[in-house]
């Protein structure tokens, strides 16, 4: 591989799965330069870099990203993507739609320093805000700007606090997350998410894309499934397939593991639940 491609300095194989807590693989270097994987990965002309040691990523995702883009991002909107990564969805998104701003964040201190190097690199610092925290803690701080956890995170502009659109990218366990969403919005800034301040009825609620796998291979089955998974994690049993705006196979990954995303409006029953702030 080398010999026949002069561009390549390193080749490696992947050893095992992704168990790490920040998603990268365990890596053997075969051949080339060994831990030297830091690199620069183009797509569509938007320019990321990344090293494959020390964070995820997944070049087959390219066109899913680019069915996000095209299907629901519009000009001016604002994205949040809570799993962010280096920020191929976050960084992609801003250089590609007019005016959209967005808030991203990652658990991973090493997914965040290439965010922030990809974000610059790519010129769109002014519409690219990183975090660095755990992702229920995150949507709960975008949301509630009085639920600050760290005096050193800067607080959102406002203009950047009503997302439309909320992204989940950690397939093992993004649905489970959607537990963060219960009563999110009982605290939320009338000023920022009524269209009218005065009536909470009037409540402007994002759509949630989130990803993940099953094993059911029927399209009907797996809706179900995701369905059921969904209204378990928001304590909303009602929830059901009609409630999916849509459900979109995203790739499969082996004969028994398929990668969809599930999009819908988050319901308003969820996000002014106040149950869970009965014991404050």
């Amino acid at each position: 591989m080398l010999d026949k491609n002069p561009k390549l300095r390193t080749v490696v194989c992947k050893v095992g799965q992704i168990e790490s807590e920040f998603r990268y693989y365990n890596l053997e270097c075969i051949a080339g330069e060994k831990d030297k994987y830091e690199t620069i990965q183009i797509e569509d002309k938007v320019r990321f870099k990344v090293d494959v040691s020390k964070v995820y990523w997944c070049s087959k995702l390219s066109t899913e990203r680019n069915r996000l883009i095209a299907k629901y991002l519009k000009d001016n909107q604002v994205l949040c993507d809570i799993m962010c990564g280096i920020g191929p969805l976050a960084v992609k998104s801003a250089v590609k739609v007019k005016g959209l701003k967005v808030v991203c964040n990652d658990l991973n201190p090493e997914g965040i320093k290439f965010a922030k190097e990809n974000i610059k690199m790519n010129k769109i610092e002014k519409r690219v805000m990183p975090f660095n925290m755990d992702g229920r803690d995150f949507v709960k701080f975008h949301v509630d700007q009085s639920n600050v956890l760290d005096k050193e995170d800067p607080e959102i502009p406002k203009e950047f606090l009503k997302f439309d659109h909320c992204y989940m990218n950690l397939p093992m366990i993004a649905v489970e997350f959607l537990d963060a969403f219960k009563g999110l919005f009982v605290k939320a800034n009338p000023e920022v998410w009524w269209k009218d301040p005065k009536d909470s009825k009037t409540l402007m609620l994002p759509m949630i894309h989130v990803n993940g796998f099953t094993t059911e291979s029927d399209h009907d089955s797996a809706i179900k499934y995701f369905a059921h998974r969904i209204g378990k994690a928001m304590d909303f049993p009602e929830f059901s397939p009609k409630d999916i705006e849509c459900f979109h196979n995203i790739r499969d990954v082996s004969g028994t593991s398929h990668m969809y995303c599930v999009s819908f409006r988050l319901p308003w029953s969820v996000a002014m639940h106040d149950d869970i702030y009965d014991n404050e």
